[in-house]
């Protein structure tokens, strides 16, 4: 068994319970940082990491799929 595997399960884990807690003591504190941390995520939650646009990650394979789908009907109908 790799020793690595196990390491990074338990940083992993540390990381989350950190970013858990973070949000609650947020949470509880309130304030102008809890009301500017939601504003933020629900103005940016949408913005997709493969495009460096708004366009939504479900639109973004959606349109894969289709432009695959004529790709591959264009070259059996040849």
């Amino acid at each position: 068994m790799d020793i690595k595997k196990p390491i990074l399960i338990i940083i992993q884990i540390i990381i989350s319970v950190i970013i858990i807690i973070s949000a609650f003591v947020i949470k509880t504190i309130g304030g102008d940082i809890h009301a500017f941390i939601g504003t933020w995520f629900f103005e940016n939650y949408n913005n997709s990491i493969f495009t460096d646009t708004s366009q939504s990650p479900l639109d973004f394979i959606e349109e894969t799929i289709i432009t695959e789908a004529s790709r591959i009907f264009e070259e059996t109908s040849q």
